[in-house]
């Protein structure tokens, strides 16, 4: 399965949704990693519903302010559908993150955007806190990261769990947005591309299938069942019921000596 992700930094989802969304379409994306939503607890619910019509599954953190830039969201089209386990909601940034239902290998998905006031990173000590609790699983996580991909603290957390920047996008010149994710996922192309906001959009499309087995599943195995002929005749040498029979009274004395019994 061709798993296609966008990562953008939207900037303002009231005034650039249209234009991402038919562009996702158009593109067959079937998960968009956003950062800067803008999107308040009090609009939550109408953005949610927007996406629902457009047919986009969708688990969303809002900034803490309404009045402060931020939130992050992760939108998925059928088959995934998602199930969040993580989240983080400050001032010095947001995280949400989510498994994947739908597909043949499950994995975590999440957005992470880092505000700049955030001088001591603190939103990525929570990030790393979160992959180490969930070693061993596969993982795809968009930032904002208000810093560099290529140098720095930001390649210096992801290096540590194995994590590969596969593609960057970026506001000005230098790459502070991206996709990590972890060395396991095939990576089919990447590529950077333009967006209606003013960051550019990071994507990567992912082999996500499952190699199929060359034997039989234990469990559509049958085991043959022997089916009796009731037209045989019976062998050996048939007991009398009366030889082995005994009365309830005889049973219970028996139980006072065990040798007897």
């Amino acid at each position: 399965h061709d798993f296609k992700v966008w990562s953008v930094n939207i900037c303002s989802w009231r005034a650039n949704s249209t234009a991402l969304l038919d562009s996702a379409r158009d593109e067959d994306v079937t998960a968009i990693l956003l950062q800067e939503t803008n999107v308040s607890d009090i609009s939550a619910p109408s953005f949610s519903h927007q996406l629902l019509r457009a047919g986009w599954h969708l688990s969303h953190i809002p900034p803490p302010d309404r009045h402060r830039k931020g939130g992050v969201a992760i939108l998925t089209r059928e088959p995934c559908s998602l199930v969040q386990i993580a989240a983080i909601q400050e001032g010095f940034g947001q995280f949400v993150c989510a498994e994947v239902i739908g597909l043949q290998r499950p994995f975590f998905l999440g957005s992470i955007y880092r505000h700049a006031s955030d001088l001591q990173f603190e939103i990525f000590h929570h990030v790393s806190s979160f992959l180490e609790a969930n070693n061993g699983k596969e993982w795809i996580l968009a930032m904002d990261a208000n810093a560099s991909m290529e140098a720095g603290i930001v390649p210096d957390t992801f290096s540590r769990f194995g994590g590969v920047c596969s593609s960057c996008a970026r506001h000005t010149t230098v790459p502070i947005d991206g996709i990590w994710h972890s060395a396991g996922l095939p990576v089919l192309t990447s590529q950077e591309l333009p967006s209606p906001s003013d960051h550019t959009i990071a994507e990567i499309s992912f082999n996500l299938t499952v190699a199929g087995r060359n034997f039989q599943h234990l469990r559509f195995t049958h085991t043959p069942k022997l089916s009796p002929d009731v037209n045989a005749d019976f062998v050996g040498s048939a007991v009398p019921w009366e030889d082995v029979a005994c009365s309830s009274d005889t049973w219970q004395s028996a139980l006072t000596d065990v040798n007897l019994a």
